[in-house]
């Protein structure tokens, strides 16, 4: 069970790391919310409390106003003294009515019973004020005065003084009380911030590290595969090669019997029904016509023997070299194609190791297969340079050309060509473009710097090449 558990995590790792991040970016996110509530709730809280403390203060000022207009006209009986009580009351009264919705929600039930012993006494110092002043516009000033001297109105004020300077304490204590909890807020806020914001870089930390780790896995894997994959190239180059000498062996293997024995027994043949032909008397006229007929079918074996030898390798490259070969089989294969043909060849046949030869003659034919099969070609040229280190083989035609993408995924010319250089250390490159032609070009080392073969032909058993032993470029 627990190694399941690993396994699954081992594989989901990734994933669970990414919804971590997004997980803690979404704590982040209600975190701030959460806190951005909290402190704006306190911060108008906070506000409410000041706001009250100044309707409080203002209350207390609006009351002294009104008690300093009542003084006024008791003592000079002018009407215009009463401005003051006259601004004050109306004020007195909005203030009491924007006061009562905060005290009737406040949380402490102690400041709404103050609030409601501060209005009974505002009530009964503005009534006390009210009666002073009708008495004295009826001429009982000497009453309003026993009124005002009794004292009742000083201990009411007093006693809103006080009820006054209650609540603006309590107030203060509760706009104190909202800003310690604000800061303490705000610092809780910014401490989830700050550990959420941690939890999500060691997230992001631990995935970078994990992605890092994977990279470098897929990495190793990759380089492993890579190796794996020039191993197999290396051994399918090497298995390619061994078949190309192999059926070049065989090629060789069979046209020497072809040659030797079946050669052999055709020409003794041959003259042996000569021989009978010869001995036969004029009577015989039906025989000898059969004989002549089955000599006629010899000469034409020997023909195909010929041709067919030829065909699996060249005399003329065994026996001469590479320029000489190379001239023959362009000329030939232009005469057939009805070419104009240009050849930059060596005068000399140069002394070259025989696999670099057969590999040369091989893309030349193969070029030129290519040339009569796709390319509707009129003019060709065919170059060929030996240099100290390496020789260069070019095939131009100014046929219809072709694009890369074009080639048939089946067709093995180029690849067989390919292969043939590159197995022996040397480059093929193929230059071509719809409607301008092709131009292929072979370069193969030399192990030793070329000698040039003497004019007298060397003995060899003749053999030819393969026509075409793969399926074409432009057409591929």
């Amino acid at each position: 069970m627990i190694l399941g558990l690993d396994a699954w995590l081992t594989r989901w790792r990734r994933e669970l790391a990414l919804g971590g991040c997004l997980v803690v970016a979404a704590g982040i996110l209600v975190v701030s919310e959460l806190g951005h509530r909290s402190i704006t709730h306190r911060y108008q809280s906070a506000m409410q409390s000041i706001a009250t403390s100044v309707r409080l203060n203002t209350l207390s000022a609006r009351l002294a106003d009104a008690e300093t207009g009542q003084r006024s006209f008791l003592l000079t009986a002018k009407r215009e003294y009463l401005e003051p009580y006259e601004d004050a009351v109306p004020q007195i009264r909005k203030l009491l009515d924007e006061l009562r919705p905060h005290y009737a929600l406040h949380p402490d039930a102690d400041a709404e019973k103050v609030y409601a012993t501060l209005i009974a006494a505002i009530g009964a110092k503005l009534g006390e004020i009210d009666l002073t002043l009708d008495l004295t516009e009826h001429a009982r000033i000497d009453r309003a005065l026993e009124i005002v001297q009794s004292g009742v109105g000083q201990r009411t004020m007093d006693e809103i003084r006080f009820l006054l300077e209650d609540l603006s304490r309590r107030e203060d204590n509760s706009a104190r009380t909202i800003a310690e909890g604000w800061h303490a807020s705000l610092a809780l806020s910014r401490l989830g911030i700050a550990l959420v914001a941690a939890l999500n870089v060691v997230l992001v930390v631990a995935l970078f590290f994990g992605l890092k780790r994977d990279w470098r896995v897929s990495n190793e894997r990759q380089d492993l595969l890579n190796r794996h994959v020039r191993e197999r190239t290396r051994q399918l180059d090497s298995l390619a090669s061994r078949l190309q000498e192999a059926a070049e062996a065989e090629r060789s293997a069979l046209a020497r019997e072809l040659h030797d024995e079946l050669g052999a027994l055709l020409t003794a043949s041959k003259m042996d029904i000569a021989w009978i032909r010869g001995r036969l008397g004029e009577e015989h006229a039906a025989l000898h016509q059969k004989l002549a007929r089955v000599i006629q079918h010899l000469d034409q074996g020997m023909v195909a023997k010929r041709r067919i030898v030829e065909g699996l390798r060249p005399s003329t490259l065994s026996t001469f070299g590479l320029a000489t070969a190379a001239r023959e089989l362009t000329e030939q294969v232009a005469e057939r194609a009805g070419w104009d043909v240009e050849l930059e060849l060596p005068e000399i046949d140069p002394q070259l190791p025989e696999e670099v030869e057969i590999a040369l003659f091989r893309v030349l034919q193969e070029s030129l297969t290519n040339a009569t099969k796709y390319a509707q070609a009129t003019r060709v040229r065919v170059r060929l340079g030996c240099e100290p280190l390496h020789c260069r083989l070019e095939v131009e035609d100014n046929g219809r050309g072709f694009r890369a993408g074009e080639m048939r995924s089946g067709a093995q010319g180029l690849f067989g060509m390919r292969q043939r250089t590159e197995a022996r250390g040397g480059s093929l490159h193929v230059l071509s473009a719809p409607g301008s032609g092709t131009l292929i070009r072979a370069l193969l080392p030399v192990q030793s710097p070329p000698c040039w073969r003497s004019s007298r032909p060397r003995e060899s058993v003749p053999v030819a090449p393969a026509p075409g032993d793969a399926h074409g470029i432009a057409g591929a």
